[in-house]
């Protein structure tokens, strides 16, 4: 096997692979009492320190506005809190714009769900023993008042144009691949590309599929101007377990529970690679490291 990468038209925004972003959500069947869920943030806040997530924010509920002179007003009975966001950053230099704070990963405690986010993927296995770290203990917190509903597993790759012809998709996309529309290969302008559908699998009632693809222009945070503008295209695929009620009702305490349903992530993991793998043309995926 050859493991010179080819010049491609098209590379990844980072060196080491493509992924800008990988999310892992538990969403639970009914919302967390208000007690539930500050015992799960109690959870989350002690776990998270520990592990360097040492900043927060509070996202509050949706507001809506009852007239031009009024302030905003959460509807009638809404929590003031919806969520509460534990994160780890750091200070990176950008060209341009000196520096700049940007996250490396997150934890939302949420009264309907958990979301852990990464923004600097290495692998599979750093991630999955990140997810379990973080998520378990709220997770088995809100597993004494709650069921979890479903499970989703999201990445999102991003690539630039570095070529000299017209940014055109064909050489990055594979131009067999059912889950990408027709028109989007040779389309010099900007388009949108979404598939979805379900299939079945084991361990979950049905397993949601979708694919987005998005081609769009993006200025250097020094240069924005037309002529400095970048194509992108930006690929997403999420794989979405909806379980089966009870499923886990045999499962002796909430810890076992929540071993179990994490578990679960690994064979998602696995189908969002078979997805990108159809995706991406075989250059890419040699690039990216998917060519084995």
């Amino acid at each position: 096997m050859n493991d010179i990468a080819p010049d491609l038209d098209w590379t990844p925004f980072n060196e080491a692979n493509s992924i800008e972003t990988v999310a892992a959500s538990v969403n639970f069947r009914e919302p967390l009492t208000e007690v539930a869920w500050k015992r799960a943030v109690r959870e989350a806040d002690a776990v998270c320190r520990a592990a360097g997530l040492t900043e927060k924010q509070v996202l509050n509920s949706v507001q809506f506005m009852v007239g031009p002179n009024q302030a905003p007003q959460a509807p009638p009975g809404a929590p003031a809190v919806e969520a509460m966001i534990f994160l780890r950053t750091a200070a990176v230099s950008m060209p341009g714009a000196g520096m700049q704070k940007r996250p490396l990963e997150s934890l939302q405690v949420g009264r309907t769900g958990l979301v852990y986010q990464a923004m600097q993927y290495t692998s599979w296995a750093a991630f999955a023993e990140r997810l379990e770290q973080l998520i378990k203990p709220p997770l088995r917190s809100a597993l004494y008042s709650i069921s979890v509903d479903n499970l989703r597993l999201e990445y999102k790759d991003n690539f630039r144009f570095a070529g000299t012809g017209k940014p055109t998709a064909r050489k990055l996309l594979n131009a067999d691949s059912k889950l990408i529309v027709p028109h989007a290969f040779d389309n010099e302008r900007l388009w949108h590309s979404h598939t979805g559908f379900f299939e079945a699998a084991q361990g979950c009632r049905e397993r949601l599929v979708q694919v987005n693809i998005d081609a769009s222009m993006m200025h250097p945070a020094h240069q924005v101007t037309p002529d400095t503008s970048v194509r992108v295209i930006s690929i997403g695929t999420a794989v979405q377990s909806n379980l089966l009620e009870g499923s886990s009702e045999a499962l002796e305490n909430e810890g076992e529970t929540a071993i179990s349903q994490l578990s679960t992530f690994r064979s998602m993991h696995d189908r969002c690679i078979e997805l990108f793998r159809e995706i991406v043309s075989a250059d890419i995926a040699m690039r990216v490291g998917l060519d084995s």
